[in-house]
């Protein structure tokens, strides 16, 4: 086997195993969000560092470097790598809606219309916000597994 093979599947070993340990932590942090410290909201804010620096340091180099491999060893990382960049958005966006749909008031309206926009600026911020917080993530971790789970161009 080619050496640079080897330094891939290596990186993608890596990888894999911190970004599996990182995103249990990950999801943690989510369902059971830190409060009332400081040091446990970096706590959580390192979390989704790693998580993402997992992706950027080991899979998207290791995944370039086994890009012209043909094994199904490759696949299968390539389906892992593409679950975890799913499941922890997927539980993200879970607790995300829960906590927005739990804080809006219920029940009839009573009184006159509402005279302000649905939306404020400040609310559309922190949406975008939370968006890009998800997106970065799943697209970290989904383009690596799409190269890994697709057939190479030299078995075509």
């Amino acid at each position: 086997m080619k050496a640079r093979f080897v330094i891939g599947y290596v990186l993608l070993a890596l990888g894999l195993l911190g970004s599996i340990y990182t995103a249990s932590s990950y999801i943690h942090f989510i369902f059971a969000p830190p409060t009332g410290s400081i040091i446990a909201g970096l706590g959580a804010a390192l979390a989704w560092a790693s998580y993402v620096a997992f992706s950027i340091m080991f899979i998207i180099p290791g995944a370039i470097l086994v890009r012209k491999h043909e094994s199904f060893v490759r696949r299968a990382i390539g389906i892992i790598v593409i679950l975890l960049g799913i499941i922890p958005q997927a539980a993200g966006a879970v607790a995300y809606l829960h906590s927005t749909l739990s804080t809006r008031p219920t029940g009839p309206h009573t009184g006159p219309p509402p005279t302000e926009p649905a939306w404020s600026s400040i609310e559309i911020l922190a949406f975008f916000t939370t968006l890009a917080f998800f997106i970065i993530p799943l697209m970290l971790y989904i383009i690596p597994g799409i190269l890994l789970a697709l057939p190479s161009r030299s078995s075509q």
